[in-house]
């Protein structure tokens, strides 16, 4: 029995850079508001020249006020006093100094907080402006950690996934070649009638086979077809009547897949099993003639000595049971 099988088509999956971080793709929302014009650094400058151009201002202001002030007490010492006024004594003018400075720097205090105010403004603008940008970016900071943790968690369901379909074939494949070791050790393929005590071993063999075939079957690629096709063979050595109907459709099966891979070297044993479970189970007539010839076509062939030899006896057995078959009919 030839246990070369196709290669299933199963690959290790690369895992890029890319999808491991991968970058978030921009929202419609990021889109308007990366759309948005950023403020220029021109007319921050600009706004804050005007600002101290109004502190300059007022500034100035008062020190026209405090000029204007001394040159107004100026003016009035320089005048002759009326005859019989009492001119001012030097308390007098400090006096009116001093009242004059304190209203300069009162004002200049104003001026200051006037300043100050336009000043915190400006600066409370510019922190606002800072905090907006930084929850905007925050929120889409928070945006792309929540879009990588959930393409993270999809890699790794799909990962896992393809874990998984590693290891159930290869699980299948161990199984498949455990039951082919045993049962070629025991089975006779050229002999109408196995050697006594092997029910045993046949049973371990199909045990294998079975979970072989249930592992293999829902996973993509052709291994279940060779997990089948052990089934089917092994199944031929042990009196499965009461699973005739269900061997001989699988049997049909696995021709169509012979068929369909006609021209593959290692397809051969598949037909050879179809011929086998024919042999054992069918007493449709037109389909032994198909097995006959299925069988003759391969003696013929020869793919190996191994199978040349094994197609030559179930020609041999399959002519005498469609003779035996078409003469119980006459």
């Amino acid at each position: 029995m030839n246990t070369e099988a196709e290669k299933s088509n199963l690959t290790v999956p690369k895992v890029t850079s890319a999808e491991i971080c991968p970058s978030p793709e921009p929202t419609k929302k990021d889109a308007k508001e990366l759309g948005k014009p950023v403020p220029d650094q021109l007319a921050l400058r600009a706004a804050r020249a005007v600002n101290w151009l109004q502190i300059i201002g007022w500034a100035s202001g008062i020190i026209f006020l405090w000029a204007g002030s001394a040159f107004f007490l100026s003016e009035a010492l320089s005048e002759r006093p009326n005859p019989g006024a009492v001119p001012p004594s030097i308390s007098d003018l400090a006096t009116i100094f001093f009242g004059a400075s304190s209203l300069a720097l009162i004002a200049f205090s104003l001026i200051l907080a006037i300043a100050a105010l336009i000043q915190w403004q400006s600066l409370k603008a510019e922190v606002a402006r800072v905090v907006d940008s930084a929850r905007t970016n925050l929120e889409r900071a928070d945006r792309a950690a929540e879009e990588s943790r959930e393409r993270l968690a999809s890699l790794e369901g799909k990962m896992q996934s393809r874990f998984n379909m590693i290891e159930n074939e290869l699980r299948g494949r161990v199984d498949a070649v455990m039951g082919v070791a045993i049962g070629t050790l025991h089975v006779n393929p050229t002999a109408a009638k196995q050697k006594d005590g092997i029910e045993h071993h046949i049973a371990e063999v199909l045990v294998y086979c079975n979970r072989s075939y249930k592992l293999l079957k829902d996973l993509g690629g052709n291994g279940k077809y060779m997990a089948l096709n052990n089934l089917l063979y092994f199944s031929s050595f042990v009196d499965l009547t009461a699973k005739r109907d269900e061997l001989l459709t699988q049997a049909r099966q696995l021709r169509d897949v012979a068929e369909q891979f006609e021209d593959r070297p290692h397809i051969a044993p598949y037909f050879l099993t179809f011929c086998r479970v024919v042999l054992i189970y069918s007493s449709v007539i037109h389909e032994i003639e198909e097995a006959l010839a299925i069988a003759k076509d391969l003696s013929a062939k020869r793919p190996t000595q191994f199978l040349g030899l094994e197609a030559t006896y179930l020609m041999t057995s399959l002519s005498a049971k469609l003779d035996r078959l078409s003469g119980s009919a006459r």
